[in-house]
């Protein structure tokens, strides 16, 4: 038999575990340096830096078109 799993320490390695993939992808997008100490408010600002250039970059081309 298994001891009963600590629940919090498998969330925080799962928690871990997806910052450093969400952190890889946006070094991959170029949104963050590669070689960077990064915090939480950091990761957040890289993605909406991200989000704010996807969105510009869709109305743009929705304006180019004849469809605004």
């Amino acid at each position: 038999m298994h001891p009963p799993r600590d629940e919090s320490r498998t969330q925080g390695a799962q928690k871990a575990v997806s910052k450093m993939a969400l952190m890889r992808k946006l070094v991959i997008l170029g949104a963050l340096p590669a070689r960077m100490e990064l915090g939480e408010r950091a990761v957040s600002k890289a993605l909406a830096n991200l989000m704010r250039g996807l969105i510009m970059r869709t109305v743009t081309v929705i304006r180019r078109s004849d469809l605004w």
